[in-house]
């Protein structure tokens, strides 16, 4: 599942110092979105040494911060995103809508770097939650997330990934019968969302309910993607017999009666 929430960087009209800077500093985002992780905390590392203004801080913490969990350095992943987050707390910034011309300005001697900020949304706060769950963090991760729900609707299915990571969490905490709470409130929000189906299934099977399990397992198969799953959802469809190539085949069949008919 890839959770990537890429933010657009641009250029200011400021001295070229600043913009062979600004443009070094884009350089670490792309390679960031690239997944170039190492080159990417490299670059980024150097951009936060220049002084930029505290809105670009943010943000640039923000993607070395994805490109350290990537290479599954947890620690300064979760450091750099409670920075990031602190950030824009503190300059009361935070959920702030901006119009799509508008710059953030710094003073003269910090334009070295300018990003324009898009609106906020609660993805900030579930990275922060995953790099708590990450570290078997539970109950901090579980208190940024109760933050997020106040942020639902602000971003792209905030509701059902504040939900969903909030059900992760409980299902690695043992609360498996919450966690089946949180997968069904996510669910709710989009029946379709195939992790949370899974997820569910499973908090499903570690309560020794075999049958509500494998109704989630059979809902999955019914929605098999083209390339198929990975191979942990793919082992656990093994494990409770349901046949994906047999459910794939039964499905185009049906599909292919039902262009006939028309």
């Amino acid at each position: 599942m890839k959770l990537a929430y890429v933010l657009a960087l641009i250029l200011a009209f400021v001295p070229p110092l600043a913009v062979a800077r600004s443009s070094r500093c884009e350089e670490g985002v792309n390679a960031a979105v690239s997944e170039k992780h190492a080159e990417a905390i490299s670059i980024l590392s150097e951009c936060l040494e220049k002084r930029p203004s505290e809105s670009a801080r943010a943000r640039l913490l923000e993607f070395r911060a994805q490109a350290y969990m990537k290479l599954n350095m947890a620690a300064q992943a979760l450091d750099d995103q409670k920075l990031s987050v602190s950030i824009e707390r503190s300059r009361n910034s935070w959920w702030v809508d901006t119009k799509p011309d508008e710059v953030p300005q710094a003073p003269d001697d910090q334009k070295l770097t300018i990003i324009k900020i898009p609106k906020r949304d609660v993805w900030s706060l579930i990275r922060l939650a995953s790099y708590h769950r990450e570290l078997k963090q539970y109950d901090e991760a579980l208190a940024v997330l109760k933050e997020a729900e106040k942020y639902v609707g602000d971003g792209p299915h905030s509701g059902l990934h504040v939900a969903f990571y909030v059900g992760r969490t409980l299902y690695e905490m043992g609360r498996y019968a919450e966690a089946v709470d949180a997968f069904t409130l996510g669910l709710a929000k989009q029946p379709t969302y195939t992790y949370a189906i899974y997820n569910r299934g499973i908090s499903f099977q570690a309560l020794g309910n075999a049958e509500q399990a494998k109704r989630d397992f059979l809902r999955l198969a019914e929605l098999a993607p083209a390339e198929d799953y990975i191979s942990e959802i793919v082992e656990k469809l093994k494990e409770f017999k349901i046949d994906l190539k047999l459910m794939k085949k039964s499905d185009d069949t049906s599909a292919g009666t039902r262009g006939l008919a028309k």
